[in-house]
């Protein structure tokens, strides 16, 4: 039962290049990836695991702590270093062209070959590790990250510029460039594995554009990989992206593998409450979660709505193109479970830890479907309400028929 409402947003399948989709807030992805390098002749294979633990501050604002390593066949493993990343959305709303700015600052060793990003003349791994481990940068990564949704498509491009301040290397400079797409936009009634809506698929192009003593492609690395995720179900995904380098300075071959978990803020808490057999607990258990359970679950009978927060007339003027369509309305309530439970409770009487809105209440239920599905799309980050710009927009309108089940008898009429 857990396991089929605790499922998150599609992720995204790139493994270089970020879009604009930040996580949630409160909430915590826990990943593990992983970089192999099938290098030429006469070099030795590589193997570089690295830890992400990603966490959403803001709806405009996500930090992520990186924890990497590295083995080579023949030399043994090593640590390589720490990584900290912030992103930030200077836009409150969703936009032809979204804007993400983005710093990071390493304290990695020239042994990291996790190949995150690829800038300046990076190439052919040369070093042993018992060289390489030795020596150690702090450097500070900036990258200007510009991402769009387009008729399903996801089309993604990051300029990147790093500086290490232990050496004299100048800036060097990179890029990454990324389209994606799910394999099915809209969703069925039941919960499956298999099913093509919990794929994505798509491309990454990404490489190193020389630095400020030398601006360019010449003797730089380059790579084209298709990328894939999969939604496996209790929060999971996993990765998978083959890259080849086309290019005398880059790693003939790449393999990359990736698995996240996503702690979802209050669901899982509030899920358990209402769900755990307390009989079979222990007494302090179970006393525990009858105290929590007015806290984590509460409706939020005290909701007010947003008064400046309005859809423009020529988006609440818009019809549902589902209205009709048989069986939407049953992929709308998987969507609603897995997207919108954490806030808005199973009833979608909103959650009073969550500050959320009661969706039966005549003034969400008399506005327009058009209007709906644009704050579910565009999120109110004064209210910390995440955007769900990252499902398709037939999963959105899905939702919205959902919503209308929630209170039986009141037509929409104004926005």
């Amino acid at each position: 039962m857990l396991a089929a409402t605790a499922l998150p947003a599609q992720e995204s399948p790139y493994f270089v290049t970020y879009d604009h989709h930040l996580e949630e807030p409160g909430n915590l992805e826990i990943s593990t990836f992983s970089t192999t390098g099938i290098p030429r002749s006469g070099q030795n294979l590589f193997f570089a695991p690295y830890g992400e633990f990603e966490y959403g501050l803001t709806p405009r604002w996500t930090t992520e702590l990186y924890l990497e390593g590295q083995a080579a066949s023949g030399e043994g493993g090593l640590f390589t270093g720490v990584r900290l990343e912030n992103r930030f959305r200077p836009l409150k709303r969703e936009y032809p062209v979204n804007p993400v700015l983005y710093l990071e600052y390493e304290h990695t060793s020239e042994g990291s070959r996790i190949l995150k990003e690829v800038v300046g003349n990076d190439g052919d791994v040369v070093d042993s590790n018992s060289l390489a481990g030795g020596v150690w940068n702090k450097e500070l990564e900036t990258k200007l990250i510009l991402s769009s949704n387009r008729h399903d498509w996801n089309l993604a491009g990051n300029f990147i510029a790093e500086k290490n301040f232990s050496a004299h290397e100048g800036i060097e400079f990179g890029y990454a460039l990324g389209a994606s797409r799910p394999l099915a936009t809209m969703a069925s009634g039941g919960n499956c594995v298999w099913c093509r809506e919990n794929f994505v698929a798509g491309v990454e192009l990404y490489g190193g554009l020389g630095t400020t003593y030398g601006f360019g492609l010449h003797d730089t690395s380059h790579y084209v990989a298709p990328v894939v995720s999969w939604q496996v179900g209790n929060s999971s995904t996993l990765s998978f992206s083959p890259a080849i380098g086309w290019t005398r300075q880059s790693t003939p071959r790449l393999l990359r593998l990736g698995y996240s978990y996503e702690v979802r803020d209050g669901r899982q808490n509030c899920a358990l409450v209402r769900r755990a057999p307390l009989m079979r607990s222990g007494p302090l258990t179970a006393a525990g979660m009858l105290l929590l359970s007015p806290v984590l679950c509460a409706q939020n009978t005290a909701y007010q709505p947003d008064p400046g927060w309005h859809a423009p007339l020529a988006a609440a003027a818009r019809p549902n193109p589902l209205t009709h369509r048989s069986g939407a309305m049953a992929g709308g309530r998987k969507l609603f479970q897995r997207n919108r439970v954490e806030c808005h409770g199973e009833d979608g009487s909103g959650l009073v830890k969550k500050h959320a809105a009661d969706l039966q209440l005549p003034v969400v239920q008399e506005q327009t479907d058009g209007a709906l599905v644009w704050k579910i799309t565009n999120g109110n980050p004064d209210r910390r309400m995440h955007s769900f710009s990252r499902l398709p927009e037939t999963k959105r309108w899905q939702i919205i028929l959902h919503l209308r089940s929630l209170k039986e008898g009141r037509a929409p009429v104004s926005n």
